[in-house]
């Protein structure tokens, strides 16, 4: 009678350790846009390319989308596989630019920068011995890959982008300063 007892005793404290265990995850983990079938480069997201999953937080990358109407209608600017987390990186920087914008890569010297500034983020760019910044909350549209030097590829206004490359910007003489009211993606 007793091995009995003790044997359910087991099974319940194993029960509720697991239990404890699986809420534990479930609290660690958020929604985030995941692509629910392959999917080629170049295409335009509809609904149907895309569902929103929990999922680890520690297994999320940077730059992770949380709200599917922000791909919506996005072009993908690599092919994505079923399951995958949609991120800023994987739709074309093209779709983030509003009219009369360029995309202009700013070379960074600090690591730290490179790794904060994540795509969706907005940044001033200033160089040494000028004043006043070169380019004001400039939106971040994605970084150099780590194999590359590192820079960072940035949405400006036409005349920040001939303010940038007027000044001969190099990782030593750029700074980039993310702003404070700048969201993280995930916001």
């Amino acid at each position: 009678m007793r091995r009995g007892l003790a044997a359910v005793c087991v099974a319940i404290a194993a029960w509720l350790a697991f239990s404890a265990l699986g809420s534990a995850a479930v609290e660690d983990a958020t929604s985030v846009v995941v692509v629910a079938a392959n999917v080629p480069a170049g295409t335009s997201l509809s609904e149907d390319d895309l569902i929103v999953e929990a999922r680890p937080i520690d297994d999320q990358p940077n730059g992770a989308i949380v709200d599917p109407n922000e791909a919506i209608g996005a072009t993908t600017s690599h092919p994505l596989q079923s399951g995958e987390i949609l991120t800023a990186l994987d739709l074309s920087y093209r779709d983030w630019l509003d009219e009369g914008q360029l995309a202009i890569s700013v070379p960074v010297a600090d690591p730290l920068i490179l790794r904060a500034a994540e795509p969706g983020q907005r940044v001033d760019v200033w160089t040494a011995g000028l004043p006043e910044p070169l380019a004001q909350d400039a939106l971040v549209l994605g970084q150099s890959a780590p194999t590359e030097a590192p820079a960072l590829l940035i949405a400006v206004d036409v005349v920040a982008a001939q303010h940038l490359s007027t000044h001969g910007l190099s990782a030593t003489t750029a700074i980039v300063a993310i702003r404070s009211n700048s969201p993280t993606p995930s916001e």
